[in-house]
């Protein structure tokens, strides 16, 4: 599944899982005991499809996590055959009887973890380190947010909020600003669907998308918070924060509403954009901005073949999240194909991958790491064997973030930047427009 397409709204999901609630606790216990680690279960559902065919959930739970999705078939039989298509059920252990209220809660939370593009990150207090941060559940549910309902300390709420991110640090001057800080910046305010520049809407609301992966959001705006260029608003929900009392103890990175701070030479936002503009235009540059630019690229180019990585996987239902072997191993790719060509390469280890789940007894999570050791091996033949490898243009489900035409499109002016890298010694000497 992609980021932001496809299901936004989880809603109809929640309730495809919510009518668990419905299984009479007869059958809770066996439902629960198939819930062993590696098993597949297949759960009927009183909904239909468009043409009246029934709908069915498919959970499963290869390891610590639990996954789920809703599809439509005829009959129990044909369901079944869907649901077991990839991996074979595997010898059966005795979990620990749950409770149906767990049961509820597991499906609840598959439904999160499988829709992973929607879920906030959260952030402890203190601005965030120069690293991603960790991937952290969504906020509670709206029914267990009673707590917060009007009327119930909302006002001493919004007076904490308003205390909440009051830091030292302040933003550099334009004339003194790191090209990073400048781009960020620019992209942040492109993006922002509001008319206000100084305030920025929280991310999960933006209709454009900012970065090309999550993650990379959760970098951008933590990056410009830590050097000063941003603050929480006092306007941000209630509910983008986590609570102790009155205290709010930690905030949802894409859920809270944004404050951008001025630097000294730049009075206004529109003063700030102008500045950053014509920063950026001017040509040379000092000689730490071309290395910056280098590896923005470099960064921008990982993201684009994750986001698609994760794309190509959920096509073939493995639900996948990158980690460091990952990144690693598209770095090194970068170094020799350009993101067009390890598209391809991509595309193959996903078929690869999907192939292999239904011809053997592995867990989806398993398959789904495969891919990326088939496309580090693909990736090492294709050098020694000198392939021929076709540039991929980008997929249609992957919009190109706002970011992204920023650095290919405004800045490195290439005209299908999934096929051409970029050449740094032209740029260098690339006149002025």
């Amino acid at each position: 599944m992609p980021r932001r397409d496809g299901v936004r709204d989880t809603s109809t999901v929640t309730v495809l899982a919510c009518e668990l609630s419905e299984i009479t606790d007869e059958h809770s216990a066996p439902i629960a005991q198939q819930l062993a680690d590696g098993l597949i279960l297949v759960i009927a559902t009183r909904r239909q499809a468009a043409d009246g065919t029934p709908i069915w959930l498919r959970v499963w739970r290869p390891g610590r996590w639990i996954y789920l999705a809703a599809f439509a078939a005829r009959s129990a039989e044909e369901a079944t055959a869907y649901a077991r298509s990839g991996p074979a059920e595997m010898a059966k252990r005795a979990p620990d009887r749950w409770s149906l209220a767990a049961l509820q809660s597991a499906a609840q939370t598959a439904i999160e973890r499988f829709y992973y593009f929607e879920r906030s990150r959260r952030v402890s207090s203190p601005p965030p380190a120069r690293t991603a941060p960790e991937r952290t559940p969504p906020p509670p549910a709206a029914d267990a947010r009673a707590h917060e309902a009007p009327g119930n300390g909302d006002a001493a709420r919004r007076a904490a909020i308003a205390r909440y991110d009051l830091a030292d640090v302040a933003p550099p001057p334009v004339a003194a600003a790191q090209l990073v800080e400048c781009l960020f910046v620019l992209a942040l305010l492109r993006n922002n669907p509001r008319e206000t520049l100084d305030i920025i809407a929280p991310i999960r609301e933006h209709t454009l998308w900012l970065t090309p992966l999550a993650d990379a959001d959760d970098v951008l705006v933590a990056e410009l918070r830590q050097r000063g260029w941003l603050r929480i608003d006092a306007s941000s929900p209630i509910d983008a924060f986590d609570w102790d009392g009155l205290v709010p103890t930690a905030h949802y990175l894409v859920s809270v509403v944004w404050r951008l701070v001025l630097p000294a030479d730049a009075p206004t936002p529109q003063h700030l954009m102008a500045a950053i503009e014509q920063r950026i235009a001017q040509r040379p540059w000092v000689e730490q901005w071309y290395a910056e630019l280098s590896l923005l690229w470099a960064w921008l180019a990982r993201m684009e073949c994750v986001a698609y990585l994760e794309l190509a996987l959920a096509d073939h239902a493995l639900p996948f999240h990158a980690g460091e072997k990952t990144h690693h191993t598209i770095a090194k790719l970068l170094e020799h194909f350009t993101i067009g060509q390890i598209h391809n390469l991509i595309w193959r280890a996903a078929r690869d991958a999907g192939a292999r789940i239904r011809r053997e007894p592995i867990a989806p999570q398993h398959a789904a790491n495969t891919a990326v050791g088939a496309l580090e091996r693909m990736g090492d033949r294709a050098l020694t064997e000198e392939w021929t490898v076709k540039s991929y243009r980008r997929d249609r489900r992957l919009e190109e973030s706002t970011l992204s035409h920023i650095v290919f499109r405004l800045i490195l002016r290439l005209d299908d930047p999934f096929a051409i890298r970029p050449d740094w010694k032209a740029f260098r000497e690339m006149p002025v427009s």
